[in-house]
């Protein structure tokens, strides 16, 4: 297709978007240690450099957020991308959180002393949304074509932090934010989302300190344990499920959950889910 990759199979018209993600893909294989043809990488720069708009001639936030996307693929690639960067970085507060954070880390990747990453830093942390629960970002924009759900933004931001500034306070609040936002039954809504969110978390505990956490924990339901372990630095991200039956829990009085924390370094994450059914029987008619 054209050196392009296009949204399925068979489909007649490549994409930049998914070219893009798909660039991406093959550089985090070649990273891991599979071999990886040259040639379909030179397609997809090929490609990318055909059909990339400048800056200036972008209409839309999401025309900026995809030219972000296609930038930071292409950062590792030989090629003059300054005035992309350069229009990016003068049309920063119409991009995404998401695309405002990569942009970030593509100028990084490019000059590492370079002073427009600490302003682009600056504006990704004041789109943080702080609350009781945690940080996220929230995009403005979002289609089929460029997702932009908060956890996305959320994690990409996440991502970006815990690269270039693991100091940051946004960074364990926003971990938790992620944490907290999995589905029950694990990972995040959908398989977009998890890769990002996965890519996001393992970032973050490398930046706070977490995977050389050490130390015990125990989970007890109505004084009864449900749960106990350890983790230490050769196993900082395992995890551990307890599942008690609704039968078992106080009908007419509190259910007291109580989780404690023994000393040592990093920190536990933790989430609690009650999911209760009736049988459909004893579900009475609408209308």
């Amino acid at each position: 297709h054209e050196g392009g990759w296009a949204w399925w199979k068979g489909a007649r018209n490549p994409d930049p978007f998914i070219t893009a993600y798909v660039l991406l893909g093959l550089d985090q294989a070649s990273r891991a240690g599979l071999e990886i043809g040259s040639h379909f990488i030179e397609q997809a720069v090929a490609y990318l450099q055909s059909v990339m708009i400048l800056p200036g001639d972008a209409d839309s936030r999401r025309e900026l957020d995809g030219l972000s996307f296609q930038v930071y693929a292409l950062r590792k690639q030989d090629l003059d991308l300054s005035e992309y960067i350069d229009g990016l970085v003068a049309r920063r507060s119409e991009l995404s959180p998401w695309s405002l954070g990569l942009l970030a880390l593509t100028v990084y990747e490019r000059q590492p002393g370079e002073s427009r990453v600490s302003v682009l830093l600056t504006d990704l942390e004041s789109r943080a949304l702080r609350s009781a629960t945690g940080v996220h970002w929230e995009g403005e924009h979002r289609t089929w074509i460029l997702p932009g759900s908060a956890i996305f933004n959320t994690s990409v931001s996440l991502f970006t932090l815990a690269q270039l500034d693991p100091a940051s306070t946004s960074l364990t609040p926003a971990l938790r934010y992620l944490i907290s936002h999995q589905k029950s039954g694990g990972g995040w809504p959908s398989p977009f989302d998890s890769a990002w969110a996965i890519m996001a978390v393992i970032e973050a505990m490398q930046g706070t300190g977490d995977v050389q956490a050490d130390f015990d924990f125990l989970a007890l339901l109505n004084d009864r344990g449900i749960a106990e372990g350890s983790t230490s630095s050769a196993a900082p991200t395992g995890s551990i499920k307890a599942t008690v039956p609704v039968n078992q829990l106080y009908a007419e009085s509190p259910n007291a959950l109580l989780i404690q924390r023994g000393p040592g370094t990093g920190a536990l994450y933790y989430r609690a889910d009650l999911n209760t059914y009736h049988p459909a029987q004893d579900a009475g008619a609408i209308n």
